[in-house]
């Protein structure tokens, strides 16, 4: 790997997967939060699960309620979307390398 080449952490952490950590921590059922939030069990458990990300909307709902600042949820969502997308691009990268050489060894 060039050592100029931007470091991507080879585990993306979603931002649910910290929302899922927090509310175990403090004992918080999942169906309580959702409640609190005003939000439906099913798209909080798609958050929690990776499926949905947390928006501004929902990120001020999550401070209302655990008073961690909305920032950082967006900040958390920002880097998880940015780090993924960057890790496809590497993937993609490596798959079309891979597929030059077998064709030049081919050739």
């Amino acid at each position: 790997m060039d050592n100029t080449e931007e470091k991507i952490p080879s585990h993306l952490t979603h931002p649910g997967e910290v929302l899922w950590e927090e509310l175990k921590e403090r004992k918080i059922k999942q169906k309580d939060f959702a409640r609190q939030i005003a939000l439906p069990l099913t798209y909080l458990r798609e958050i929690i699960r990776g499926k949905r990300d947390i928006n501004e909307p929902i990120a001020y709902k999550i401070e209302a309620a655990l008073g961690v600042p909305y920032y950082i949820w967006l900040n958390l969502q920002n880097s998880y979307t940015y780090n993924k997308l960057q890790l496809q691009k590497r993937r993609e990268a490596e798959k079309a390398r891979l597929l030059d050489n077998a064709v030049a060894s081919v050739l």
